[in-house]
């Protein structure tokens, strides 16, 4: 397994709202990988998804971080036949389009978003 393309999908500085980016999947490939890499927390607390938009325009999520409360860099990985696990990967075929949410708590943080497809 390869990467095929890696992208910035979205950079936002001092985030303290919830909201969310659709991401067209384009670019082919069987899996994809978010990096979310958050920087200067301020009491921060976040939890960010991948999900699924179905063609009549509801959302299905298909992975769920764990709760974000320091500077660091989350993965969230959806690829069929991965081993699921809990806040990391989930086993399942990936969407015409996908939906990063982020979904806020308290405080704010600054964050990129990064989008990898696996081959």
């Amino acid at each position: 397994m390869r990467f095929l393309n890696v992208k910035n999908v979205f950079s936002q500085a001092a985030v303290a709202i919830t909201g969310f980016v659709d991401i067209p999947l384009t670019f082919g490939g069987s899996g994809l990988a978010l990096y979310i890499e958050t920087t200067n927390g301020a009491a921060g607390n976040f939890t960010f998804s991948i999900g699924a938009l179905t063609p009549t325009g509801g959302e299905v999520t298909l992975i769920t971080s764990a709760a974000v409360v320091t500077d660091t860099t989350t993965r969230l990985e959806v690829l069929p036949g991965v081993l699921a696990q809990v806040n990391i990967s989930a086993n399942d075929v990936l969407p015409g389009k996908a939906r990063f949410r982020y979904t806020r708590a308290a405080g704010n943080f600054d964050f990129n978003v990064w989008a990898a497809m696996f081959e």
